[in-house]
Parts: C-alpha cells; structure tokens; sequence
C-alpha cells in the first residue's frame, strides 16, 4: 500500500473493502498506515474516509497522534492486534478508541504497518451499557445472598447459644 494514488484503482479496491468493514462492524473510521524514516514515523496508506471529507487523510499524510518516535517503535514491536486503553478525544472526530492489526513482512520478518479501526465511543458505550447493568444486577444478587447467608449463619449460632444458656438456666 505504499506509494498509492488515492484515484487509483488498486487504492479504490483497498478503499472499497474498508468502507465495506467500516459499514459492517459500525466502526467510525477504518484506515492503514506504514511505517517510514527507519520505523519512526507511521503515515497513511488507505482511509475509508471519503475524499472530500475534513477527515480524510491523503496516502503520505504523517499519522498526526503518533508523532512521538517511541510510541511509533512500541507498536511497531508488537507482532500481535492491539488496542489503545484510552478514549481519544478530537475535535473533529470526536470521542473513540482504536484498534490496529500488524501488516507483517514475512519476507523481511517485519511489521511495516497496520490496519486500524476507530469506534466511537457511544458505540462501544451502548454495547457495554446492557452488559454493565447485567453484571450489577448480578453483583447485587450474589451479595444479598451472602447477606442472607451470613443473617442466617448468626440466627443459626445465636438460636443455639441462647438455647444453651436457657438450659443451663432451668
């Protein structure tokens, strides 16, 4: 994917997969990148975006929250998808979080870039939304038991020490 011309036929094809995904999966953006300048800098190949769109991002355009070399070698590293842990949040794009996938040069042995995915963030939050309410409900309920049990377990002792001493008593 380097090198590409965004009118090209090869990049339309390539394009026309990641809008493809990109309408599928809900994702926001869905783009590749390839690494330069010795693996220091990550710049666009493939954006789903299209072309007269503000966030497009033209083949050679520089990956502008990577910037830092270290960040840009650490991914590069990874032979395995990854995902930031954080919400990103911009202006123009808004809140989202990504995920990126190694490109591998297995003639080389080498990561040469990635294939990422953007999903908004109110995506993902309508997908944990229900999830969270399930796991709560189910803590509330695994804790009432234990709270029940544990009422239980003290009327239990209390019953028969108090049984024990009305004995002794009598």
């Amino acid at each position: 994917m380097r090198d590409f011309d965004h009118r090209s036929d090869s990049y339309r094809r390539v394009k026309g997969l990641f809008e493809d995904c990109k309408n599928a999966f809900e994702y926001r953006y869905v783009f590749s990148f390839h690494l330069v300048n010795g693996g220091d800098v990550l710049v666009y190949g493939v954006d789903s975006e299209s072309d007269n769109s503000p966030c497009f991002s033209y083949p050679g355009t520089q990956e502008k929250f990577f910037k830092n070399p270290g960040r840009v070698k650490l991914i590069a590293n990874k032979y395995k998808p990854q995902y930031d842990v954080d919400y990103y949040a911009d202006p123009l794009w808004g809140e989202y979080i990504s995920g990126y996938a190694p490109i591998w040069d297995a003639k080389h042995s080498k990561v040469i870039g990635f294939v990422g995915a953007d999903a908004a963030k109110s995506k993902i939050d309508s997908y944990l939304h229900p999830i969270q309410i399930r796991y709560t409900i189910l803590l509330i309920g695994v804790n009432f038991c234990f709270f029940v049990v544990f009422v239980f377990s003290l009327w239990i002792y209390y019953s028969f020490k108090w049984g024990a001493v009305r004995k002794q008593n009598q």
